[in-house]
C-alpha cells in the first residue's frame, strides 16, 4: 500500500458529517490535506482510536477499516500481536452501556476473526487460534440471555466463518453422539475423546434451548457443522464400501469399545504459547471465569481436531444416479434428529437463512432418505409467501424430489398455478414476476409433468400491453423455449410482438426496439427451417416499407445469423422488396440496402439493377446530384462484386442513359468514366462486338454458312454437353420460344437453309382447299431440346466441348498417398 492520504483517512472514520468533523481532531492532527502518512503512523492512530475514542461510530469505523486493510497495515508479527492485544483488551473490558457496548464487542469479534483468517493463524499460532475458538464457545453456550444476545449472535457467525474456512474445526462441539466406526475414522475429523469433553453443552443443545430471535444463528452454525461432518463421512464411506460388505457396521457402532481414536492438537504445528497463557506466562485477557456449578464444563478446552482441513473446500454431493452408502443406524438417527431440530427453527428464521438451509439439504435428503412430506411440512408455507427469497427457498427444496417421489401431480399443479398467478399480478414487483417466469422455465426443463402443465397455459405467457419491458422479453424467451421443446410452432408467432409496437418509433436500438430484434434473431437461429411459414422475411420487409429507420437493425440481424442459407433467404426477400418498391422515387431512400445487396457476390445482382433502372428511368422524378452519385457508387460496387457477363447489358444501358440524358454535367462525366472500360475491350474471341445491337445486326446479315451453326440449345442440353449452339438438322426436337406459336414443341420435318426457315410438325395452316401446309419458323425463334445423335454429331459435340475448355485452368484435387503397414504390404 502506498502513502495514506487525508481523503482515505476521512473515508475510514467518517459515516456522516458529524463523525467526519470528529475524525479531523484524532486523525489529521493538524496536518494539511496534501501531507501523507505512513502505514506505521496510521496503524497507531487506528489502535489509539479503537481504545480511547468515546464515539462508538468512529471506533466501529476504525475496526472495519482494520478488517479490510489489515494485510497492508500489519507486516510483522510484533505489530500483529500489538493489534491482538488491543482487541483482547476491549473483549475483556466490562460493558457499561456508554463507552463499551455489546455492539462494539461484536465488531471486535468480527475483526479478530478476519485477522485470524488473513494471517493464517490456524497454521502459525495454534494456541491463539484455539483460545479464540474457546472464547467464542464460552460466549455462545450461555443461551436465552437478552442483554448479550447481539454478542452471542456475532459469536455464532464468527464460529460459522471459521468452520467454513476450516471444515471439521467444530466437530468436537457436536458431542459424543457423533462417533463413527474406526474403519472410517482414519480419513476424517472426529470428535475429541480426551478427558476434556463438551458433555451436554453441544451445538445441538444450544440450538434447541435458545428461544430468542437469534436462534437462527445457532441453527445455521449447527447445520453447517453437521453438513461438513456428513460430507466427510459419506466420502469416507464411499472409499470403504468393500469393507462395509465384509463387516456389519451397525453392530460395530453399538459397541462401546469401538469409538474413534483420540484426537488432540494438530501434530507438526507446535503452539507458540501454552493454552490460556501469553508470552510472559500470565493468563490471557479473554480467559473468562467459568460459572459456578459447571465443574464438568469448566474442564473442557478446545483443541483443533486431528484431520481438520487447513482451508475451505468445495461442497460435496452425491450424483443423481449414485447410491448413497450405508451408515450406522445410531448415527443416522442422530443426524435425522439434528435435521429435524434445524427445520423446527425455520419459522423464526430470516429468508436468507431459509435459502441457506434449502440449498444444502440435497445431501441429507439422499443419505438419510428424508421423505418428501417431512421436508415439505416446513417449506410448503413458503409457496404463498410474498417475498421472492422465501419462494426461492421453496423452489430449491421442490427441485430435490422427482415426480415419482412427489407421488401425484398436486404439488406440480399448485406450483405452476402459483407462479402463473405471480406473473399475471400487476401489483407485484417486476423482479418477482421475472423470477416467476424463470422458475417456470426451470420447472419445465426438469419435469415432464410441469412442462405439460405449462403447455396447457402457454397462451398466458404472451406479453401484454401493461407489462414492464423486461417482463415482456422474459415472456418471449419462455414462449420460444416452450415451442422449441414441444416442436409445435404456431404459424402466427409474430403476433406476440403487437404489445411491443412502440419499437417502430424508436430512433435508437434500445428498449422495445432491442427486445423485438433479439426475439427475431432467436427465431431465425432456432427455427430457421420454419422462417417462411412464420413469414419472418415478409415482416421485415413490411417494417422497412413503413419505418425506414429500422434498416440498420434489419441489416444487423442479417449479419448475426449464423447460417448462409438464412442470410440468402433474407437478402433475397429484401432484394425483391426494393426492386418492386412503389413509387420508384422511394428507392433512393434505400441506398444503404442497395449497397449491401450489390456487395454480396453470391446474390443475384438483378434485384439491384432493376431497382436502379426503375429509379433512373422513372419519368415522374428528376434525379438529383446526390442521388445520381449514390447510383454510380452502387454501380461501382456491382462491377467489383459480380462477373461482367451477368451484368453487362443492364449496366451498359444504365450508364449510357446517365451519360446521355442526365442534365448534371458532373454526373454525365462520371458515367462516361465508368462506361469507358466497358467499351474498350468489347471484342469477343471471334473478333465481333459484345454490344447487343451490333450482335443482332451481325447475326441477321451473316451468310448462310455462318448462320446455320448459330442454333441455340436448351439449358439442359447446354449443361449436359457444355455446348451453346450446334447446326440444326431434320429429326431434331425444338421448342418455339417467341412469336405467335410460343411454347409449341415438335420434331423438325424440314430445314430450308436458303430462307433460314425450318418446318416443325403440327405447326401448319390450312389452304383454301383444306390441304394442310407447314408454316416456316425463323430459326432464331426456337431452341433445340433434343438432338438426333450419330457418330459425326457426337464427334462435333466432343470437339466443341474441348475447344470451350481450352486454355482454362482446372484446380486439381490433391491425392493423399498413405504409407501401408508391413502387414498390408505382405498381403
Amino acid at each position: 500500500m502506498s502513502d495514506w492520504t487525508y481523503e482515505m483517512l476521512r473515508y475510514a472514520f467518517s459515516w456522516n458529517d458529524e463523525s467526519s468533523e470528529k475524525a479531523l481532531k484524532y486523525v489529521v492532527n493538524g496536518r494539511s490535506p496534501s501531507e501523507t502518512m505512513s502505514e506505521i503512523q496510521l496503524l497507531d492512530i487506528l489502535l489509539l482510536t479503537i481504545l480511547t475514542e468515546k464515539d462508538e461510530v468512529e471506533r466501529t469505523s476504525a475496526l472495519v477499516f482494520l478488517e479490510e486493510h489489515g494485510k497492508s497495515l500489519v507486516f510483522d508479527y510484533s505489530r500483529l500481536h500489538k493489534v491482538y492485544f488491543v482487541l483482547e483488551n476491549i473483549l475483556g473490558s466490562p460493558v457499561d452501556g456508554q463507552g463499551m457496548t455489546y455492539s462494539l464487542k461484536s465488531q471486535v469479534l468480527v475483526t479478530y476473526t478476519a485477522l485470524l483468517i488473513q494471517f493464517n493463524t490456524f497454521e502459525t499460532d495454534v494456541a491463539r487460534f484455539e483460545g479464540f475458538v474457546d472464547l467464542l464457545y464460552s460466549m455462545v453456550k450461555h443461551t436465552n440471555k437478552s442483554a448479550d444476545r447481539i454478542l452471542r449472535a456475532y459469536a455464532c457467525e464468527c464460529l460459522h466463518e471459521l468452520e467454513s474456512w476450516h471444515p471439521g474445526l467444530l466437530f468436537p462441539l457436536l458431542g459424543e453422539d457423533w462417533t463413527v466406526p474406526p474403519i472410517w475414522a482414519g480419513g476424517m475429523t472426529a470428535t475429541v475423546q480426551q478427558g476434556s469433553s463438551v458433555g451436554i453443552n453441544t451445538l445441538a443443545k444450544f440450538a434447541n434451548d435458545e428461544l430468542l430471535h437469534i436462534q437462527e444463528s445457532y441453527a445455521r452454525l449447527f447445520f453447517t457443522t453437521i453438513q461438513h461432518f456428513t460430507e466427510q463421512l459419506v466420502q469416507e464411506a464411499l472409499k470403504h464400501q468393500p469393507e462395509e460388505r465384509r463387516e456389519d457396521l451397525t453392530e460395530l457402532s453399538l459397541q462401546s469399545g469401538l469409538t474413534t481414536p483420540l484426537a488432540g492438537s494438530r501434530p507438526g504445528t507446535p503452539p507458540l504459547t501454552p493454552r490460556g497463557e501469553d508470552e510472559t506466562g500470565q493468563s490471557s485477557q479473554w480467559a473468562l471465569p467459568q460459572a459456578k456449578g459447571d465443574s464438568k464444563d469448566s474442564m473442557f478446552r478446545f483443541h483443533i481436531p486431528k484431520n481438520c482441513h487447513a482451508g475451505p473446500e468445495f461442497a460435496f454431493d452425491l450424483a443423481t444416479d449414485q447410491t448413497p452408502p450405508r451408515l450406522p443406524r445410531k448415527l443416522v438417527r442422530t443426524m435425522t434428529r439434528s435435521i429435524g431440530l434445524v427445520l423446527e427453527a425455520m419459522p423464526t428464521s430470516s429468508s436468507w437463512t431459509k435459502i441457506f438451509i434449502a440449498e444444502r439439504l440435497s445431501l441429507f435428503v439422499k443419505v438419510l432418505a428424508l421423505p418428501q412430506r417431512v421436508v415439505f411440512h416446513h417449506f410448503s408455507p413458503l409457496l404463498h409467501a410474498s417475498r421472492p427469497s422465501l419462494l426461492h427457498a421453496f423452489m430449491v427444496v421442490n427441485a430435490l424430489f422427482t415426480a415419482k417421489e412427489l407421488g401425484s401431480n398436486t404439488v406440480a399443479e399448485a406450483v405452476v398455478h402459483r407462479l402463473f398467478a405471480l406473473v399475471q399480478d400487476g401489483a407485484m414487483e417486476p423482479c418477482f414476476r421475472l423470477l416467476s417466469v424463470s422458475w417456470l422455465i426451470a420447472l419445465s426443463s426438469s419435469s415432464k409433468i410441469s412442462f405439460n402443465l405449462l403447455w396447457e397455459r402457454v397462451q398466458e405467457l404472451c406479453p401484454r400491453w401493461h407489462d414492464p419491458l423486461e417482463l415482456k422479453e422474459m415472456k418471449l424467451q419462455a414462449l420460444l423455449y416452450c415451442f422449441k421443446l414441444s416442436q409445435n410452432l404456431p404459424s402466427n408467432l409474430l403476433i406476440v410482438l403487437e404489445s411491443l409496437s412502440e419499437f417502430k418509433y424508436c430512433h435508437r436500438p434500445v428498449g422495445a426496439h432491442a427486445v423485438v430484434f433479439r426475439f427475431l434473431l432467436r427465431v431465425l437461429i432456432d427455427f430457421a427451417p420454419e422462417m417462411d411459414r412464420l413469414e419472418v422475411p415478409q415482416s421485415l420487409c413490411d417494417m422497412l416499407r413503413s419505418h425506414l429507420r429500422l434498416l440498420p437493425s434489419v441489416l444487423a440481424l442479417n449479419q448475426r445469423v449464423n447460417s448462409k442459407a438464412v442470410q440468402w433467404k433474407l437478402l433475397h426477400s429484401l432484394g425483391q422488396f426494393v426492386s418492386r418498391l412503389e413509387p420508384p422515387s422511394r428507392i433512393q431512400r434505400y441506398f444503404g440496402l442497395l449497397v449491401i445487396l450489390s456487395e454480396t457476390p453470391w446474390l443475384d445482382p438483378s434485384y439491384v439493377l432493376t431497382a436502379l433502372h426503375r429509379l433512373v428511368f422513372c419519368p415522374s422524378s428528376s434525379l438529383t446530384w446526390e442521388a445520381g452519385v449514390r447510383v454510380l457508387i452502387t454501380c461501382r460496387r456491382i462491377i467489383l462484386s459480380h462477373p461482367q457477363a451477368v451484368i453487362y447489358q443492364p449496366m451498359l444501358r444504365l450508364l449510357q442513359h446517365l451519360a446521355t440524358y442526365q442534365s448534371d454535367v458532373d454526373l454525365r462525366d462520371r458515367s462516361l468514366l465508368y462506361l469507358r472500360p466497358w467499351k474498350a475491350p468489347l471484342v469477343g474471341s471471334w473478333g465481333g462486338s459484345l454490344m447487343l445491337g451490333k450482335n443482332r445486326k451481325a447475326y441477321f446479315t451473316a451468310p448462310s454458312h455462318i448462320r446455320r451453326v448459330l442454333m441455340p440449345l436448351s439449358k439442359d442440353l447446354r449443361t449436359k454437353y457444355n455446348v451453346r449452339a450446334v447446326p440444326i438438322r431434320r429429326d431434331d426436337e425444338v421448342r418455339i420460344v417467341r412469336g405467335h406459336y410460343n411454347d409449341r414443341e415438335g420434331k423438325v420435318t424440314q430445314v430450308y437453309r436458303k430462307k433460314f426457315r425450318i418446318h416443325v410438325e403440327r405447326v401448319t395452316r390450312d389452304k383454301a382447299n383444306g390441304q394442310p401446309v407447314p408454316i416456316p419458323i425463323h430459326s432464331s425463334k426456337v431452341e433445340i431440346t433434343k438432338l438426333k445423335l450419330d457418330k459425326d454429331r457426337k464427334a462435333l459435340l466432343d470437339r466443341k466441348s474441348r475447344s470451350v475448355k481450352k486454355g482454362k485452368y482446372t484446380e486439381k484435387v490433391p491425392f493423399l498417398r498413405f504409407v501401408k503397414s508391413p502387414d498390408e504390404r505382405k498381403k
